[in-house]
């Protein structure tokens, strides 16, 4: 069993180590989206921010490839829109 073995690191470099793979996780993911940026997708809207004091709105989704997208505009649940991606965010790519 692994967890009984000799030369386990230390709970430190446990640590540390998983820091530095969430690190790079999040610079791939960051990668990807940016990848993405000046293509035309289409995505299955899951949610939109009617109301909530926003004159336009914003509907949320995501592609083909699972990237969360936000939409300008209300849609309905379930609808399949297609945008074109102007620009990569931490948390999702968007048309605006």
């Amino acid at each position: 069993m692994a967890a009984t073995m000799t030369g386990q690191l230390s709970k430190k470099q446990k640590r540390e180590r998983v820091s530095q793979l969430c690190r790079l996780a999040e610079e791939m993911r960051m990668e990807f989206f940016e990848g993405l940026v000046g293509s035309e997708v289409e995505v299955l809207i899951e949610k939109s921010d009617s109301g909530l004091g926003v004159p336009l709105g914003f509907s949320h989704g995501h592609t083909r490839c699972y990237t969360p997208v936000k939409i300008k505009g209300v849609y309905e649940k379930n609808d399949i829109v297609k945008v074109n991606l102007v620009r990569a965010e931490e948390d999702s790519c968007t048309d605006s």
